[in-house]
């Protein structure tokens, strides 16, 4: 006569693996969280755009401020004296500069960046160290929470 030993007592015949309905379940959550990973990550990427570009036109600031302290004035000829050139942020953003008694520094989103962060369409920063942003039509008042 066998005994049954410790690991034997209770054991069953179930067949080994998993069912269709386990491995669906597991795809699922996978799908959820992959979409949720996906969004997260596309708004870091804006976010991270828009601040090289905040980064750019604090950079031009200062050029327009070196210039004036050598030349005492803002303008080269009624422009702006320093003008941005080509950048990483320049590939979503395109810079301007106005004469407005003093100057005007302004960053427009471009392409993916302006379908994607709408609500800082445009960036501006004035001589005086004022900043602020203009979003897309129909989205929120003008306002500094770009910055």
């Amino acid at each position: 006569m066998k005994t049954k030993t410790f690991f034997q007592i209770g054991k069953t015949n179930y067949p080994k693996g998993f069912s269709l309905i386990e491995i669906m379940v597991v795809i699922v959550i996978i799908a959820i969280l992959t979409s949720l990973a996906a969004v997260s990550y596309r708004s870091y990427i804006v976010k991270a755009r828009r601040t090289a570009a905040q980064e750019e036109l604090m950079q031009y600031q200062q050029k327009m401020e070196e210039y004036f302290s050598l030349n005492h004035r803002y303008d080269a000829k009624g422009n702006c004296a320093v003008f941005p050139n080509g950048s990483e942020a320049s590939d979503f953003y395109t810079y301007s500069c106005t004469m407005q008694s003093g100057y005007r520094l302004a960053a427009t989103a471009k392409g993916s960046q302006a379908t994607d962060d709408k609500e800082c369409e445009v960036m501006y920063l004035y001589r005086n160290g004022t900043r602020g942003s203009i979003p897309h039509e129909g989205t929120s008042e003008i306002g500094n929470a770009c910055w």
